[in-house]
């Protein structure tokens, strides 16, 4: 009754000391504290309006008022960045993220963008040397691993948290010799194991990954950053092996820990996509897009399910998208687009594609040398499509189209014999 809709018409200080009287005779009074900390806000009274929002979050906890909640938690945060808390600010804003069901969902994020913009042009000096750990262990959980590198790098030595993140940075953007000799200086255990089965797997060797993953029995008491890239390899290392159930169930242990864990939520949907479950994986790629439109993953992941749909045009549109959006480094975009031309029968067009995605990463994947050694089959090139298929099967060992093709390559040798 003391401060009604009225108060709004009030200069703010004296609408915040009404609510702060409120609070002091009403301590249960939701409203004054959401209204109050709302009104410390806008006096950039940082201290108080952290105060109110943290009353009021307890207060929204109580009465399961979700909405009021999250945007406390908001409030909260940008209050804590101001004060250049960036460490506890940008858990926060996490926390409102991974459990909102979409009303403040883009507050959160407008929050983090707040966080990290302290981060460009060369903005690291700007966050505080305690919260630099904890903040690039926030933007590895995005993906932005140039980030988290420049963050670790200018951050105090901290022991073995300090050592694994770097690496699991470095090996993010493919710098795996230096990767390497982190992980190997680290004393045995499930950091140095995980790390290296990581390395495994980007240099292809399956087996060497295996033993890695299963020195490790107990990850109690491991860095989180430790247990999501065990889930994280299990899953790939499933996956590039074919068995996508397997896959999906490391994925979504991956998930259910970290929701939106950016790798988790790809390898879901790429292990979908390959079990047929189509319109799950799309739902997965369009949260993705929807936060960001040019996640190129997302965007060639997307334009997948349309080419195996039939939906050509929406494909080639898709993976040009990616294509743009990415720096020239990532192979799908180039591979998808001469799938794409395949399907149109512009077979130059999708030579000159699988030709491109080999040129930019010759490693892992099997479908650009199974397409192209097709094409140089029809051409007669049998030598030079030998060649690709061998390749294919070093990539991916035990295929059926790889091995398909060389028993028709070797049909075709058979015939052109006098």
């Amino acid at each position: 009754a003391l401060c009604p809709s009225s108060c709004t018409h009030l200069h703010p200080r004296e609408a915040l000391a009404l609510y702060q009287r409120v609070l002091a005779l009403h301590p249960g009074n939701l409203d004054a504290a959401t209204s109050g900390a709302r009104v410390a806000a806008r006096l950039d009274q940082a201290k108080t309006a952290a105060e109110l929002a943290r009353r009021g979050i307890r207060l929204a906890k109580v009465s399961n008022d979700v909405w009021t909640e999250q945007e406390l938690k908001t409030l909260l945060g940008e209050m804590q960045t101001s004060q250049g808390r960036g460490d506890r600010s940008a858990d926060l804003f996490y926390e409102t993220v991974l459990s909102s069901n979409g009303t403040y969902l883009g507050c959160a994020y407008q929050g983090l963008g707040t966080l990290y913009g302290s981060l460009d042009s060369g903005g690291v000096a700007q966050v505080a040397a305690g919260q630099r750990i904890a903040t690039a262990r926030q933007r590895l959980l995005v993906g932005d691993a140039s980030s988290a590198l420049r963050l670790i790098d200018a951050a105090p030595m901290k022991g073995d948290e300090h050592d694994v993140l770097r690496a699991f940075a470095l090996l993010a953007l493919e710098r795996v010799d230096e990767a390497v000799a982190v992980f190997e200086a680290l004393p045995e255990g499930p950091e140095r194991s995980i790390g290296l089965g990581h390395v495994a797997l980007t240099r292809v060797r399956p087996e060497r990954a295996v033993k890695h993953f299963d020195d490790v029995s107990d990850l109690t008491g491991s860095a989180p950053v430790v247990v999501r890239m065990a889930r994280l390899g299990r899953g790939w290392l499933a996956a590039n092996e074919g068995r996508h159930e397997e896959a999906l169930v490391a994925f979504e242990q991956a998930r259910a820990e970290e929701p939106e864990d950016l790798l988790a939520r790809l390898g879901s949907a790429n292990s979908l996509v390959a079990l047929g479950r189509h319109d799950e994986a799309e739902v997965v790629y369009d949260e993705l897009l929807g936060q960001d439109p040019r996640n190129r993953f997302a965007l060639a992941g997307k334009a997948g399910v349309a080419l195996e749909a039939g939906r050509l045009d929406e494909a080639e549109a898709g993976f040009q998208a990616a294509l743009e959006a990415s720096d020239g480094t990532y192979t799908c975009p180039y591979e998808g687009l001469g799938l794409v031309a395949l399907a149109r029968g512009r077979t130059d067009d999708a030579e000159a594609r699988f030709e491109q995605a080999i040129a930019v990463n010759p490693n892992i994947e099997a479908v650009k040398y199974n397409k192209l050694a097709a094409i140089r089959m029809e051409q007669g090139d049998l030598v030079g499509a030998q060649g690709l298929l061998e390749r294919s099967l070093a990539n991916v060992p035990g295929q059926d189209e790889a091995r398909r093709l060389l028993a028709e390559l070797q049909r075709l040798r058979s015939a052109s014999d006098p």
